[in-house]
């Protein structure tokens, strides 16, 4: 079973994107495979905040899945129950992903995985 397994801690240093100066911070992840979305998950939104907590755990099932054609993208953004919800936010992991803070990470963790 090919299982990737993740846990969405908390946040720090969230600028104010509301205007009483706090922010309504959520977090979406997106998979893609070959371009295709195929799976999206996002956490509760936490309230008047810019030092979130989340400790929400997601597992995508990766069967039939080669690794070197995922593409993930984990996007934060402030709710806006009037508006359209703003961008905070956004780290992208994947092989072929350039000139990301995620791209380590995501190479060691295919070097090394758990099972």
């Amino acid at each position: 079973m090919n299982v990737l397994s993740g846990i969405v801690i908390k946040a720090t240093g969230l600028k104010r994107m509301d205007f009483i100066g706090l922010s309504d911070p959520y977090v979406e992840i997106k998979l893609y495979y070959k371009k295709v979305k195929k799976f999206y998950w996002q956490s509760e939104t936490k309230k008047k905040t810019l030092t979130p907590v989340y400790n929400e755990m997601f597992q995508i099932d990766l069967k039939d899945m080669d690794m070197d054609s995922i593409y993930m993208k984990l996007v934060m953004k402030d709710e806006d129950l009037v508006f359209k919800d703003d961008f905070m936010g956004m780290v992208e992991f994947g092989k072929h992903v350039e000139h990301s803070t995620g791209n380590k990470h995501w190479m060691d963790m295919l070097a090394t995985p758990h099972t």
